[in-house]
């Protein structure tokens, strides 16, 4: 095991690994004993090493970022874990800083990530929609024309819309006749409480 170890020269012109406490120290494998301690080491584990060191520093801290992120999301949750808008504009936003082959086990696909930014590029793009028709008469005017017509008999509904416009209340005078049939108000000649009778 002693003669194994020995083989292992540590390679001092690597670039120092950068990560939070990353202690892997990057090796120059010689002599006859380095293809069996080649055998006993996964190929999968050699292969990630290498890319690791090859790999510049940025997109390390990158990965790393986007890594502890996704672990906080998933701590979160049990069950399929529910992303909120920051954990979406996160994780779009490494996306496209990350090689695709980086994003291969991400929580989310490719698919997921254009459709959030389809959404919000029309969330940000649309205009509030308005119902179609006249826009509703507030509670307020309505109330005020029907005090109006009662304690005004002789007016009519043209006179009411007259003064709710001297008021700057915008509306229509069929509106205030409308109101005041709503409210089961007669028209201003049968509503006179005056009578000869």
């Amino acid at each position: 095991m002693s003669a194994e170890l020995t083989d292992l020269q540590p390679d001092t012109e690597a670039a120092e690994p950068v990560g939070a406490g990353n202690a892997v120290v990057s090796c120059s494998l010689t002599g006859s004993r380095s293809w069996s301690l080649m055998d006993r080491v996964p190929y999968r584990l050699v292969v990630a090493l290498v890319t690791l060191l090859v790999r510049s520093g940025g997109s390390k801290d990158l990965e790393i970022i986007v890594l502890r992120h996704q672990l906080a999301v998933l701590r979160r949750q049990i069950d399929r874990p529910a992303l909120t808008e920051p954990d979406r504009r996160l994780l779009g936003a490494n996306a496209a800083a990350l090689p695709r082959a980086r994003r291969a086990g991400w929580l989310v696909t490719p698919d997921t990530l254009l459709r959030w930014h389809r959404r919000r590029i029309a969330r940000h793009w649309t205009q509030p929609h308005r119902r179609p028709g006249r826009p509703p008469i507030a509670a307020g005017v309505r109330r005020l024309a029907v005090q109006m017509a009662r304690e005004n008999p002789t007016w009519g509904y043209r006179r009411i819309h007259g003064e709710l416009v001297r008021l700057s209340y915008t509306l229509g005078a069929s509106t205030v006749w409308q109101i005041l049939k709503d409210a089961g108000i007669n028209p201003a000649p049968t509503r006179n409480s005056t009578t000869w009778s």
